[in-house]
């Protein structure tokens, strides 16, 4: 990747004091990683998924079948075939621009997967 592209954003996050808005106490041992461009989290991801030994939880609006997200499907496929539990989350707009869909692909691979805002207008009218 060019230079331009390996940029990462320099500023920190503290770990303490906890957010005034949350009620739920930080952890130890968790860091969080800005990026910049899509790219160097797209690495980021598919080496943590790589690394991953117990579970691996992915949300996304867009999961197309194309490089990338044939790239994600095999990593994924690849931490199912080392006993790793893999849940997919999918936004069902997002999903629909892919054609094929990757759901196919997650499928054949056994990962499991769903999606969400599967309703024309994203919420129930009851």
């Amino acid at each position: 990747m060019s230079e331009r592209r390996r940029r990462r954003n320099p500023g920190t996050i503290p770990s303490s004091p906890p957010h005034a808005n949350s009620p739920f106490p930080h952890t130890e041992d968790n860091r969080i990683e800005l990026f910049l461009e899509g790219d160097d989290a797209y690495d980021a991801m598919l080496a943590a998924i790589t690394g991953a030994k117990r579970t691996v939880a992915l949300q996304t609006y867009i999961f197309d079948d194309d490089a990338v997200g044939r790239a994600f499907a095999a990593a994924l496929a690849d931490a199912v075939a080392r006993g790793v539990e893999v849940r997919v989350l999918i936004d069902a707009v997002g999903v629909a621009y892919s054609r094929p869909r990757i759901t196919r692909r997650l499928a054949q691979h056994g990962i499991r997967h769903a999606l969400f805002m599967d309703n024309l207008i994203g919420m129930r009218l009851t």
